[in-house]
């Protein structure tokens, strides 16, 4: 039964993942129609997070090693007592936006009661016996999706993360991340065109944000779960959806060329409508 599992959870939430459909809101429409509230966490979601980081990093691996190779630059024009800030290059100027990005995720770590922290607070919403919400940023998904569609028709002037993009992007960043029904490569993939960054680096910037964020996530999830897997299961899980992420972000990287999104933003539409209908009999009923 594990292994079953295994597969299904490694597909789906790689899938998900990496298309602008949200991974949460699919997580939390699963969790509601099977009666499951607590959200508690388990170690194959965790084992999975892990996976699909591996997957993003191998397809950008090129691009990882450029960034770590800047970064080390970084801190030794500055003992050399050279400016590191004067006249970066674009990679070093995407570099310092990524690291700008992950300020605001702190953040979600400040105390919020019972729930833990902000995390915990935003998450509970997928958890809370009303798909409602869910349909909401399904819906607002969408919105961002056809937006973005918009800009790109413009042709306009296209430029690198600057530093208020990469603040931006981390705000929306530290808010998808919990949101079920938000797209957390969607989001930022779609803010970041809107704000005249090139489609390509945009997705980048979604890309090496995804994979920090997930190898934490899948940390901390599998430090906190409250089931367990077998140790061949965990392992499928892993190179499942690392394979299955890397096809698909290749898959994305090709629909982005090509600007073909729309069907995404209906299939967004469409689950928000489904979600909204269900969201209002359940709290009629409840």
């Amino acid at each position: 039964m594990w292994f079953l599992t295994a597969i299904f959870q490694a597909v789906a939430q790689a899938v998900t993942w990496v298309l602008p459909v949200s991974e949460s809101g699919h997580s939390a429409i699963f969790h509601d129609f099977s009666g499951r509230f607590s959200g508690n966490g388990s170690e194959l979601t965790g084992l999975v997070h892990i996976g699909i980081a591996l997957g993003i990093f191998l397809v950008f691996i090129k691009l990882f090693v450029r960034l770590f190779g800047e970064f080390i630059a970084f801190f030794k024009d500055a003992f050399a007592k050279q400016n590191p800030f004067v006249n970066p290059g674009g990679a070093r100027r995407f570099m310092f936006g990524t690291v700008l990005g992950f300020l605001p995720m702190v953040l979600l770590l400040v105390p919020a009661g019972k729930y833990g922290n902000v995390y915990g607070l935003f998450r509970s919403m997928g958890y809370n016996g009303t798909l409602l919400d869910e349909g909401v940023f399904f819906a607002l998904t969408g919105g961002l999706i056809l937006l973005a569609l918009l800009q790109m028709k413009k042709h306009g002037p296209q430029k690198n993360v600057d530093w208020y993009a990469a603040l931006i992007l981390g705000f929306a960043a530290a808010f998808s991340l919990p949101i079920a029904g938000l797209s957390y490569m969607g989001v930022l993939f779609c803010l970041g065109v809107m704000m005249g960054v090139a489609r390509k680096i945009s997705y980048r910037f979604a890309a090496v944000s995804s994979v920090l964020t997930l190898l934490v996530l899948g940390v901390v999830e599998i430090c906190t779960c409250v089931t367990y897997v077998n140790i061949i299961a965990g392992i499928l899980a892993v190179v499942l959806s690392a394979a299955v992420t890397y096809f698909m972000v290749k898959l994305m990287l090709w629909i982005l060329h090509g600007g073909k999104l729309k069907a995404f933003a209906y299939y967004d539409f469409a689950l928000a409508g489904v979600c909204v209908v269900v969201g209002i009999f359940e709290l009629i009923l409840r």
